[in-house]
C-alpha cells in the first residue's frame, strides 16, 4: 500500500515524517496508513523490505530517507485500476496538502521546499485524471487543494497556485456555496495572487466580490470586510483612481472603525458579565 500511495507521489524522496499528518483524526485515513504513521520502526521495517529486493535506495544525503527508481515508480502507478487510482491519489493530495505549515512554523520553508515536488506530482495526476470515474472531488479535497495553492504561492509559483485555487474555489461553491468563509477566503486568495501578478482590473474583481461576500455574512464592519476594502483602495492608489492623501484617509477611517468594532464587542462581554465598563 506505501508503494501504491507512492506511485502517486514525487519518487526522489520519502521519509517517515511525510506521513505525520496521518496520526490524526482516524475516520478520515486508512487504518494501514495511520499505523505506518504512527510507528517508525514499522516504516523503517518496510523500507528494509523493499531495500532487499530492490525497489528502492536509501538517500545518502538524509538519514531515513527514500529513493525509488522512476521505472519502477511508474509501473507502480500502471498496474492499478481505476479505483484504486482513485483512491490513492486522493491520500497522496490530502498528504501533501495537510503537511503544508505556514509562516509562524519554525523552519517552515525547510519542508515547503520537500513538499514542492511532491505538490508538482500531486498536480500532475490531478489534470492528467481529472473529471469522469478519476474524479477525486469532495470538501477534503478542496482544503487539501487549497493548502497546496498557498504552498505554490509562497514559493513564487503563481500560475501553479492559481490552478490550485481555482479547483478549491469550484470545489467550495458546488458543496458549501458562494457565501460561506472557505469560499470566499479562496476568492480573496485569488486577488492576492492577480494583485501580485499586476492583473489589476482581475484582483478588483474578486475583491469586490469577497467584499460583497463578507459584508454579507460578517457585516461591513467586521475586520475582513475591512481589510478587503484595504486592498480595494490600495488597488486604486495603484490604478491612479485614488491619490495618496485619500488613501491615508480611508485608512485612517478604517483603522477607527475597527477601534470601534473592538470597544463594542467589549461592551458587549461585559454586559453579559455584568461588569461595569472602565
Amino acid at each position: 500500500n506505501l508503494l501504491r500511495l507512492w506511485a502517486f507521489l514525487d519518487n526522489r524522496e520519502m521519509w517517515h515524517s511525510l506521513l505525520q499528518v496521518a496520526r490524526n483524526d482516524q475516520e478520515q485515513w486508512p487504518k494501514w496508513l495511520r499505523d505506518i504513521a504512527l510507528n517508525e520502526g514499522r516504516f523503517l521495517n518496510i523500507a528494509t523490505l523493499l531495500l532487499r529486493y530492490s525497489m528502492i535506495e536509501a538517500r545518502e544525503s538524509k538519514q531515513s530517507s527514500y529513493i525509488i527508481h522512476p521505472v519502477v515508480h511508474r509501473w507502480i502507478s500502471h498496474i492499478q485500476d481505476v479505483a484504486g487510482k482513485r483512491v490513492f491519489l486522493r491520500l497522496a493530495v490530502m498528504l501533501i496538502g495537510f503537511s503544508v505549515s505556514d509562516c509562524t512554523t519554525k523552519n517552515y520553508w525547510v519542508l515547503q521546499r520537500r513538499l514542492l515536488p511532491h505538490a508538482e506530482r500531486c498536480s500532475w495526476w490531478m489534470g492528467e485524471l481529472e473529471g469522469g470515474e478519476y474524479n477525486i472531488a469532495d470538501i477534503t479535497i478542496d482544503h487539501a487543494t487549497h493548502s497546496l495553492g498557498n504552498l505554490y504561492l509562497d514559493q513564487g509559483w503563481l500560475k501553479e497556485a492559481k490552478t490550485m485555487y481555482q479547483r478549491a474555489l469550484e470545489g467550495y461553491e458546488k458543496a458549501l456555496g458562494p457565501y460561506h468563509r472557505l469560499t470566499l477566503g479562496t476568492v480573496y486568495n485569488l486577488g492576492n495572487l492577480y494583485e501580485t501578478q499586476g492583473r489589476l482590473k482581475e484582483a478588483e474583481t474578486m475583491y469586490q466580490r469577497a467584499l460583497s461576500g463578507y459584508s454579507a455574512a460578517l457585516g461591513s464592519s467586521h475586520a475582513k470586510s475591512l481589510l478587503v476594502v484595504k486592498n480595494i483602495a490600495s488597488l486604486q492608489l495603484a490604478k491612479g483612481s485614488l491619490s495618496l492623501q485619500g488613501l491615508i484617509v480611508k485608512f485612517a477611517n478604517i483603522d477607527n472603525q475597527v477601534h470601534r468594532e473592538k470597544l463594542n464587542r467589549r461592551s458587549i462581554i461585559l454586559r453579559q458579565m455584568k461588569l461595569p465598563p472602565r
